[in-house]
């Protein structure tokens, strides 16, 4: 038990212990300097690409700043992710609610949703897309869908006309 009262508490007390600072923003090789010079080691990985961080620099550490820490230990560093370009993937004849998890899967954003009467999809189903398939786009693009409300209803609201010229029904009837 020499070992749990005495030799323990004097090897976890030895040793320098320093307050992590807050690096969240600071650019990677500054983080990286100024953790180098207090005696930490250094693990990072790459985030996606988000309008929210600068492309670079640090959006996440671990442990927390203002941690009380022991020189020697590893730091683990999230870093903001650069845009990155691909080619636009085809999300016709796709579901509505699976196009917008595989936009969110590709960092990208949906702006706008307009709605038509479709013939060749079903409801609820991706009729057209804006950028076109094909085209080469960033991370963090904004995508407008077109959705299918299905086929044209059968019925059609024709205005009352009886009684009124023939001039005026052609103005109400177009």
């Amino acid at each position: 038990c020499v070992f749990n009262y005495i030799f323990l508490p004097w090897y976890v007390s030895s040793g320098n212990d320093y307050y992590l600072p807050d690096l969240r923003g600071a650019y990677l090789q500054d983080a990286k300097y100024k953790l180098n010079k207090l005696g930490f080691n250094i693990s990072y990985s790459e985030s996606a690409f988000s309008d929210n961080h600068k492309p670079g620099t640090i959006v996440k550490m671990s442990p927390r700043a203002f941690t009380k820490v022991k020189a020697g230990r590893t730091i683990s560093l999230i870093i903001a992710g650069h845009r990155k370009e691909f080619m636009m993937p085809d999300y016709k004849a796709e579901s509505f609610r699976n196009a917008k998890i595989l936009l969110k899967q590709k960092n990208l954003h949906l702006d706008t949703v307009l709605y038509e009467y479709n013939e060749g999809y079903p409801k609820d189903v991706i009729s057209f897309q804006i950028p076109k398939p094909g085209k080469i786009i960033s991370s963090g693009t904004f995508i407008t869908l077109g959705v299918s409300k299905g086929p044209p209803p059968e019925y059609f609201y024709v205005p009352d006309i009886v009684g009124i010229s023939l001039s005026k029904a052609k103005k109400v009837i177009i």
